[in-house]
């Protein structure tokens, strides 16, 4: 079957009132290119905005966990905030508790002022203790030195005599818990016995004293 052609070509006069027109195949080859330059970039637009869809699909997923993550901070922050609050409410008090326990009562003494640690307390009640021990003695043997001159023909014997001792059951003895006192004391004296220039400046300033 051949191709048929229409049937206004069969009239008469036809062709030469409207004669066929010369195909410019230039002129259309670079029509043809730039539609297909157009479709080209129709595609490349279309993969652009396929690659940038799905980055705003991932930017929004990453958004909405970066949501849930700062919502979570903020809830421990929150937390932080009431722990931290406690935390400082309780140092305060245990703050408050010390500066109580080291706060100067109304009769103290001066010697206790300023102190803030145990160590400190019990240096300062040795010190005070040793003070103390030694006026103990200082009267003791000056009671026993006026003694014997109050009564020059009498000889005073006063061996096994001692400031820490005592009379019990008619003997001199020393209690239990002045024991130790009294070793440290006889250890003194033999130290003061090898440091005879120690010892007699010692004994000058008690017969100052004596005398006075």
């Amino acid at each position: 079957m051949g191709f048929m052609l229409p049937t206004c070509f069969g009239k008469r006069g036809f062709l030469e009132k409207y004669p066929p027109k010369e195909i410019n195949f230039d002129k259309v080859r670079a029509r043809n290119e730039k539609l297909e330059a157009e479709v080209l970039k129709l595609e490349s637009e279309l993969i652009d905005h396929r690659g940038k869809h799905e980055v705003y699909v991932s930017q929004m997923a990453e958004l909405r966990e970066t949501q849930v993550e700062l919502r979570k901070v903020e809830q421990e922050f929150e937390e932080l905030k009431s722990s931290s609050a406690a935390e400082k409410k309780r140092f305060e008090d245990e703050i408050g508790e010390l500066k109580l326990a080291v706060a100067p009562a109304a009769d103290e003494p001066e010697t206790a002022r300023g102190l803030t640690t145990r160590v400190e307390l019990v240096e300062v009640i040795k010190s005070l203790g040793k003070k103390v021990l030694g006026e103990v003695k200082y009267g003791f043997e000056n009671a026993v030195a006026q003694l014997k001159i109050a009564n020059p023909r009498i000889e005073l014997n006063t061996e096994g005599t001692g400031m820490l001792r005592k009379v019990e059951n008619g003997q001199i003895v020393i209690p239990e818990k002045y024991r130790h006192m009294e070793m440290e004391e006889d250890d003194e004296e033999v130290e003061e016995d090898d440091n005879p220039e120690e010892d007699h400046e010692e004994g000058h300033d008690e017969s100052s004293r004596t005398n006075a």
